[in-house]
């Protein structure tokens, strides 16, 4: 490299480097530590799901009761737990709402038949979700 000139010189006081490319790299670095990390958690925490569970059957029997059936997996049968299963009308509103108590034991895949009352008619069931106690 060759010696700095005048012109050069003037130019570099008169237009400093910042400073910003060194708080830049090392804040992009924590940033993308921090995402992998949180992708990571949350990748190992919701791919072991404690229970699951699929609405199998339900049947209106009248304006005020619809019969339910779930079947829930758990992976550990000693593991409790409890499902919410709603009742829909017809413009979505829900009109009955019941949890539905998973005990520890028996088998891994179970079969749960409740009885929702409804203060309208409904039209559909819906399993809201399942989880651990």
């Amino acid at each position: 490299m060759g010696a700095v000139t005048e012109d050069e010189r003037r130019i570099a006081e008169r237009y400093p480097s910042s400073n910003r490319r060194r708080l830049l790299v090392p804040l992009v670095a924590v940033l993308a530590i921090a995402l992998a990390a949180w992708i990571l958690w949350a990748g190992l925490y919701r791919a072991n799901p404690g229970i699951t569970g699929q609405l199998h059957s339900f049947r209106v029997v009248d304006n005020h009761l619809v019969e339910v059936a779930i079947v829930v997996h758990r992976p550990d049968p000693k593991v409790a737990g409890e499902c919410v299963v709603q009742a829909q009308s017809t413009t979505g509103e829900i009109v009955g709402e019941m949890t539905v108590p998973v005990p520890a034991g028996g088998e891994a895949d179970t079969t749960h038949q409740v009885e929702l009352k409804t203060y309208l008619r409904a039209t559909t069931a819906i399993l809201k979700n399942c989880r651990t106690l």
